[in-house]
């Protein structure tokens, strides 16, 4: 069983078992995450964008990154 939280996964995947550790995967293109893990995930290059809003924000990160700022999504 993992220990994050159901609000901040996509929908299970598959699980797997390495070394005795189960590994769950969770699809991240799910338009039910959190919209910070969601500009997360865009930012790491692991989500493809679902809609014009977040095209916009990958739009902005990658000029943010090509300006050599740093990206910084903050949770409570």
């Amino acid at each position: 069983m993992s220990n994050i939280d159901p609000k901040y996964r996509g929908k299970l995947v598959s699980v797997s078992y390495f070394r005795g550790r189960k590994i769950e995967v969770y699809e991240n293109n799910d338009p039910n995450l959190d919209p910070d893990i969601i500009g997360v995930l865009l930012e790491r290059g692991q989500r493809t964008p679902q809609n014009d809003h977040e095209r916009s924000l990958l739009k902005e990160i990658n000029e943010m990154k090509a300006k050599g700022l740093s990206i910084e999504f903050p949770f409570n």
